[in-house]
């Protein structure tokens, strides 16, 4: 069996990438406004994508699935068009509820797109859950053990005790963004690996 070159079969590829935007119209009663639609993202913005839903739907270690079709959404009109979602997320919700923008997105993309982008996310969010809770207890028990130590630990050591306790103080004053921050970075290191 021969191999078919990169040349050959990019091919397939290129007849796809001809125009990279569509514009839909987001109705108003003024007309419309033109928006313009992306019709991919490359593979970076769309693994940070997934990572932003992961983010806005992982609170405390819990994945909330309620919120995650909205964070999709969401996610999707700020990468995919030329919309200005830096406003408040109401804004977002009210655009996303009272116009059917997100039925033009995925006309664009397509609904398979979608599909991928939705379990990915999905996959994305009970990951980080569980990665946040495992965090969470392995700080649980470094903070235990470290408690013990002190217990064992005189006050007349100086130097040691002085280390331990400030590391105990830098666990305790973690917070969940920063365990969340590094559970995504941890991502980002293990897929470039």
């Amino acid at each position: 069996m021969s191999k078919v070159l990169f040349k050959d079969w990019y091919k397939a590829v290129e007849q796809k990438l001809d125009d990279p935007v569509a514009i839909v119209t987001l109705d108003t009663p003024d007309g419309g406004i033109p928006v313009d639609v992306r019709k991919r993202l490359t593979f970076e913005e769309r693994f940070r994508m997934i990572r932003d839903i992961a983010s806005l739907c992982v609170k405390d270690g819990v994945c909330a699935r309620d919120f995650l079709r909205f964070a999709i959404d969401y996610c999707m009109l700020n990468y995919y068009t030329n919309l200005n979602c830096d406003v408040s997320l109401e804004h977002i919700y009210e655009l996303i509820t009272m116009t059917d923008i997100v039925k033009k997105v995925i006309g664009v993309i397509g609904i398979v797109e979608y599909r991928r982008i939705c379990a990915d996310a999905e996959s994305a969010c009970v990951e980080d859950a569980g990665s946040l809770r495992q965090l969470e207890l392995l700080a649980a028990r470094i903070n235990k053990f470290l408690d013990e130590v002190d217990n064992e630990t005189n006050a007349e050591s100086g130097e040691e005790l002085d280390n331990l306790l400030k590391l105990a103080n830098r666990l305790d004053s973690l917070s969940q963004q920063d365990i969340v921050n590094n559970v995504i970075e941890m991502h980002k290191k293990s897929d470039t690996e």
